[in-house]
């Protein structure tokens, strides 16, 4: 009963992106955050992805309607035929607006649901620091979710030659922390634009943040998809880590510190637009 299971590949999927959670929690300032409030967005964020299915049934396929090209390809046999493959552009479309904006976007509403569901309408009931920390938990949820599918779909089969075992250890090292990290940039100037009682200021740090939020994790994803060759990689203790995008994730995770550090030592001046 209990060997014919997957349990600790869920405990795997699960339990880095809590323990990331968990470290954030205890850098913020004693009552700033709560756990009950931690522990909703982080459901929240779970359910997020239902979000993100009606958003793609909405709009499937944009990419494939942007620019493909013929390939010759080599059949076997002697049989030679082309196969239409995307461009770069349109790749680079794949990246940016089917998977990028549009999970962005997704945490974004789930954002405002737990807002919501808290009853986050009422001027100064959360800190600077705690706008953002909610935002990643969001995140968080979100890249739960997506590693229990991954999961499935590398058991079912779905992804041929990869290791379970080593897909896990390097989502959790990098796909786990570019999602919170997403959340962290999102959250930040939406925090900052909290404090702005004019509503197009209010709106334009929104939009800002859900931007630049967007290019990161578009630039994490076109860097894996637009096609990769060895010296791409690195080998570190058996696993092979994208040497440009652990860079931009290092100096993502000093940016997102200074950030912090920074929402920590604001406080609300003024009213402001708590939406």
């Amino acid at each position: 009963m209990f060997e014919d299971n997957n349990l600790w590949f869920l405990i795997f999927a699960v339990l880095p992106a809590i323990i990331y959670s968990l470290l954030i929690y205890n850098k913020a300032p004693k009552g700033v955050v709560g756990t009950k409030p931690m522990w909703s967005y982080i459901v929240i964020g779970l359910l997020s992805i239902q979000i993100l299915k009606i958003i793609h049934f909405l709009f499937p396929n944009i990419h494939q309607y942007i620019e493909l090209t013929p390939v010759l390809y080599d059949f076997g046999n002697g049989i030679l035929g082309f196969v239409d493959e995307p461009t770069t552009y349109a790749i680079a479309v794949f990246a940016f607006f089917q998977v990028s904006f549009f999970e962005e976007i997704s945490k974004w509403f789930a954002l405002r649901v737990g807002n919501a569901v808290r009853g986050d309408t009422r001027a100064g009931i959360d800190t600077p620091f705690a706008v953002m920390f909610y935002s990643v938990m969001i995140a968080v949820g979100f890249a739960v979710f997506e590693n229990i599918h991954y999961v499935g779909r590398a058991m079912w089969g779905d992804l041929k030659g990869v290791d379970v075992n080593d897909m896990l250890l390097i989502r959790s090292l990098n796909s786990v922390v570019v999602h919170m990290l997403s959340g962290l940039f999102m959250g930040y100037f939406i925090a900052i634009g909290r404090r702005c009682k004019n509503i197009f200021k209010h709106a334009g740090y929104t939009l800002l943040g859900l931007f630049v939020a967007t290019i990161f994790h578009g630039i994490y994803d076109f860097n894996l998809m637009k096609g990769t060759v060895e010296s791409d990689f690195v080998n570190f203790l058996g696993l092979h880590f994208h040497i440009t995008n652990n860079i931009m994730i290092i100096g993502a995770l000093i940016t997102a510190w200074f950030m912090s550090n920074k929402l920590i030592k604001m406080s609300y001046n003024n009213k402001g637009l708590l939406r």
